[in-house]
């Protein structure tokens, strides 16, 4: 068994399986810049220690994830567009219909998928960046890494000229100026709206004037789509795309998420992220992989939590991360465990009871797939609302999972998540109590920015002080 026998293995692939789709995976990552020698770093060193691959769902998970970072480079036969978005948008609601109104098209959401894959599995995040820094995007951490994913991705020929880019540039300042770069390298057609308006400190996410706002630049983006692609989105397809929504919530995102209360929590932040994203993603190799893949790991989880197994002791102080470390740097929660606090949680996908109650209302109420599409990305405080209601969203995430502490990541170059990151956390110090640190750290890619030993001192002092928190609030009652 060679390396590459060993990552299908870990990504829950079945013999005859891994034997059919081997020379597709070692042709997708050769294009994609993965050697043999990141491959055996993956297979040795960062799959085992950063995920639960003793259970089968969480590897069949993980191989999800593998095959859809292989499509983006290897498309099957039949696929001869391709249509793109990128996070954090709407990618599966919106880019689905797109898939059922003509399969031969690959709908991907590529930057995020190299991030999640390429950065966090085999660590050849910062070969996607260099490539866009050397054609004219700003060096280390001056400029977003995953836009700079996006465009070293066309620079390198990875991902060809896109007959179909739709943007909506609803967080993110630094798209356009992306979408630009890559326009301009090969041609790729790119529909970019006018940003979504900024939302007052206190002001209500659900407003009329920025749902409708939202709403519209939605389907504008199908209206080009069409145009472009040359297809018609029919009531059918939209209807088909809300009713898959609806799915996934019932099917892989509520029960998780019902999971998750347990002490200790049967699964770790990257698990938790991997497991829940497909909800959010355009997975182009399809959702029954998803959907199999969860019944195997909510009946292993189902298991664990009667046996009161969890993949820290109980009553570890439980911390949550806020923005998705993940992306590049998986290594961060092993290295909390290490140091006795939990990294279970992930704010922004593990929605207090508040959020999930809305987001449920919203999907089985939905008669415009748009305007639903809106609502959601609106309540979503990861995304970026209204200050006040992200403070109370977080507010609510922390009372429902019984959280001890929250790492805010921030985010240099990013107005909304590293301006975001430093306001709530001073905020939730002060009128929730629990301690809360803001390590500057470039979270999409893992080459040496941030070294990890200056890490693990930060994390040594925040964990010592959360747990002398955790002793002083249950001391006051």
């Amino acid at each position: 068994m060679d390396e590459y026998d060993e990552l299908l293995k870990l990504c829950g692939f079945q013999p005859g399986e891994a034997r059919e789709y081997k020379p597709t995976l070692k042709k997708g990552l050769d294009k994609l810049l993965v050697t043999q020698d990141d491959v055996k770093f993956a297979v040795k060193e960062r799959l085992p220690k950063c995920w639960s691959l003793h259970l089968e769902g969480m590897r069949k998970i993980l191989g999800c994830w593998l095959r859809e970072y292989i499509r983006i480079a290897v498309p099957t036969p039949e696929e001869t567009r391709i249509c793109h978005t990128y996070f954090p948008q709407p990618g599966m609601a919106y880019l689905h219909p797109i898939k059922l109104a003509d399969p031969t098209i690959q709908v991907s959401i590529p930057d995020f998928i190299a991030s999640f894959v390429g950065a966090a599995f085999f660590n050849v995040g910062w070969k996607y960046v260099e490539a866009a820094e050397r054609e004219g995007c700003a060096i280390e951490q001056i400029g977003c890494s995953l836009n700079k994913i996006r465009y070293g991705l066309h620079v390198l020929g990875i991902v060809p000229c896109v007959d179909a880019s739709i943007g909506f540039h609803s967080l993110c300042d630094d798209a356009a100026l992306s979408d630009q770069l890559i326009h301009e390298w090969d041609g790729t057609k790119i529909w970019t709206p006018y940003r979504v308006r900024d939302i007052p400190f206190d002001g209500d996410p659900f407003e009329e004037i920025n749902i409708k706002y939202f709403a519209a630049s939605l389907e504008d983006g199908h209206r080009k789509a069409e145009e472009w692609l040359g297809i018609e989105i029919t009531p059918e397809h939209k209807n088909e795309a809300v009713e898959l929504l609806v799915e996934l919530s019932i099917k892989t995102f509520v029960p998780l998420l019902e999971f998750m209360k347990a002490d200790p929590a049967p699964l770790n932040a990257n698990d938790l992220a991997y497991a829940l994203l497909p909800i959010a993603m355009a997975m182009d190799t399809g959702y029954d992989y998803t959907f199999k893949a969860h019944e195997i790991l909510q009946q292993e989880l189902r298991t664990m939590v009667d046996e009161g197994k969890g993949v820290v002791p109980k009553g570890t102080p439980r911390v949550s991360w806020r923005i998705l470390h993940p992306w590049g740097c998986p290594w961060l929660v092993p290295m909390c465990h290490e140091l006795g606090i939990s990294a279970d949680f992930e704010e922004g996908f593990l929605l207090g009871e508040m959020q999930l109650n809305k987001s449920m209302e919203i999907q089985m109420g939905a008669t415009d797939l748009y305007v639903m599409m809106a609502q959601i990305l609106a309540m979503v405080s990861v995304l970026g609302t209204s200050i006040e209601y992200m403070f109370r969203s977080h507010r609510d995430h922390i009372r429902d999972y019984k959280i001890d502490g929250l790492i805010s990541t921030g985010y240099r170059p990013c107005r909304t998540l590293e301006g975001h990151s430093l306001i709530l956390a001073r905020m939730i110090e002060d009128r929730i109590g629990i301690p809360c640190i803001t390590p500057d750290v470039d979270i999409y890619i893992d080459r040496g920015d941030f070294p990890k030993e200056r890490m693990r001192t930060l994390l040594e002092t925040f964990a010592d002080v959360v747990k002398r928190s955790k002793v002083q609030r249950s001391e006051q009652g």
